[in-house]
Formats: C-alpha cells, structure tokens, sequence
C-alpha cells in the first residue's frame, strides 16, 4: 500500500490503541479511522482492513492482507498473539512505540547530516563554477561528475551489500566494519538492540513463547553482525536455558541490559522489564544520535578542505608548469 511509511503506522496503530481501550469495538475503531484519521495513508489503510474484518476476517490477518510487502513478518507475529490473548490494544499500543522509535532515530539522523551533505555537494559544485564559464560545459562536468560517482555509488553500493543475497558476505563484511567505526559503530549498535527490545517486548507481552519470540526479534537487527549474534543465544533457548543465563556469553549486550533481563525474570515482570530496557537504550541511541550529527560536519569540513587543497594545489601546478613551458621556449 502506498504511503505506508514508519510515522504512518505509528499513528494507525496509536488510534487503534487509544480507541479500543476506552472500550470501543473493533468495527466502530476502524469505520472511525477510516473516515476521520490522521493522513489519507491512515484512512486508506483502515478503510481496507475495516472492509475485511466486516466481510469476517481477523484483525491480524485483515492487516497482512491490507499491508501486503508493508507487514513484517515481526508486526504480524504481535498483532496475531494480541488478538489470541485479547492484549490487542497494548500490543497495538507497542507498535506504535517501536514505530514512532524508528521513525523519530532516523528523522534526527537525516535532518542533522542535512546541512553536511549540502556543504560536501557545495564543496563540490562551487570551485568548477569558472571552468564552465571559461571552458564550457565539458570541463565543468569532467570536474564535477567524478566525485558524485564516487560518492553516490559508494551508497548504492552499502544498499546493495545490504540487500542482495548473493552478495550477503561482502554485506557482513562491511556490517562489522561500521560496528568497529567510532561513535557510528556505538549508534548502530544500540538502535538495532532497542528495535530488538521493543519488539521482544511486544512479542513477549502478547503471550507468545519466549524462543518464537526471541527468534521473530532477531531479524528486525538492520546490522548482520548484530542479528547474528542475537541469534547464537536461540540453541540455550530452546534447551530450556533462562533469558538471562542463555544470554550470559552474549557480548553485543551492554551489562545494564543484562542486568535488567536477569532482575526481570527474578521479579515475574519480564515484560515490563524489557520494555524499560527498551528505553534505557533509547535513551542511548538519543545521546549517540547527538555526538553523530556533532561529530559528522567536522569530518564534513576535513573532506572538503582536502578536496579544495587538491584543486587549489592542481591548478597551481598547472598555472606554474604553463609559465616554465613557456620560458623555456
């Protein structure tokens, strides 16, 4: 479905929430919703799953139905255990968290690396403005077309590393760099540990197994590395092991974390003990998010200071080697 971004699940699934707990049925929530919700992509989505759970379908499966490719395998293991154990207005409650999580990470990421990219793209434009004034299109283009091939298929190539079967070791290769990039390696980190808490959390709230669970919050980890070694811990699951002692050798956890699983299931209150997790590294993510939008328009600067040296020092060359030609002639 179009327009099915992260802020526009957020908010699909807060009214949802907020609605069915102040004792509204499903029916009315989604008629409602439909006709009155925030964004044409919200209204369009609950008209569409309204239709299918009046013609008798389960929320859950009107929603996987309605979303199509949209739905994650993660989101639909939460929506399905919540409708089963009649939670379906706190596990919609916690996808909204997790999506409204999402959404706000990347948003701060993107709006404070803005201002970067238009200075590097700057960098770039601006000191072969003369060659197209003096020398015309082709000297200008020469000058300026080989950066952004280098920088933007240097993007293209990290999007296809990261999305292509055939080329998922080279993609794992490049995920354990990043983890070994200062302050970057700390942000990809603790994002993907709070998508995995938020999401076992949801998952563990709605009533599902602990190992299932577990397994369906692995895969939201973006970083390779990090899904990975989420996954090691599955094998002392399913042998019986508690969260806490089968997590134990895990070294992608921060100890904090650690800690909270095991004074968690000493308490009986994993559940809440996950989502406070949660936002512990929420929290982390936020301050990481800063020292990254701080950090990256200096090295920003370093780049294109470097950059201007080199033509500087290039034209320079070629202004002094015409003169000595033209002396020694």
């Amino acid at each position: 479905m179009s327009g099915m971004n992260l802020r526009t699940k957020a908010v699909l699934y807060r009214q949802i929430s907020v609605m069915l707990t102040a004792g509204l049925p499903m029916d009315r929530v989604l008629e409602h919703i439909s006709s009155t919700g925030s964004g044409p992509a919200v209204r369009q989505a609950a008209a569409v799953i309204w239709r299918r759970v009046r013609q008798g379908e389960q929320f859950a499966r009107a929603a996987g139905e309605a979303f199509g490719r949209h739905l994650s395998t993660f989101e639909q293991a939460v929506l399905t255990a919540g409708e089963r154990s009649g939670t379906l207005p706190e596990s919609c409650r916690r996808l909204a968290d997790y999506f409204d999580f999402v959404h706000s990470s990347r948003s701060r990421l993107i709006s404070g690396l803005f201002y970067p990219a238009v200075i590097l793209h700057a960098a770039i434009v601006i000191p072969a403005v003369p060659l197209l004034i003096l020398r015309g299109p082709g000297q200008f283009l020469g000058r300026v077309v080989p950066p952004f091939v280098f920088i933007y298929g240097c993007a293209a190539a990290v999007l296809l590393f990261r999305k292509s079967t055939a080329l998922r070791r080279v993609g794992r290769v490049f995920d354990g760099l990043v983890l070994d990039i200062p302050v970057v390696g700390s942000f990809v980190r603790a994002l993907d540990l709070s998508r995995f808490l938020y999401a076992l959390s949801s998952l563990y709230a709605a009533g599902l197994p602990i190992v299932e669970a577990f397994r369906l919050s692995a895969d939201t980890a973006g970083n390779a590395i990090v899904r990975e070694r989420l996954h090691a811990v599955e094998p002392a699951l399913r042998k019986g092991l508690s969260l806490g002692e089968a997590l134990k050798d895990c070294r992608i956890l921060p100890p904090v974390v650690y800690d909270m699983f095991v004074t968690g299931e000493v308490s009986g209150r994993l559940d809440e003990t996950l989502e406070r997790a949660a936002g512990y590294l929420q929290q982390e993510v936020e301050t990481t998010t800063q020292r990254v939008v701080a950090v990256m328009p200096t090295v920003v600067y370093l780049m294109v200071a470097v950059y201007v040296a080199i033509i500087v020092i290039s034209f320079w060359s070629g202004y002094f080697g015409q003169i000595n030609s033209l002396l020694g002639d």
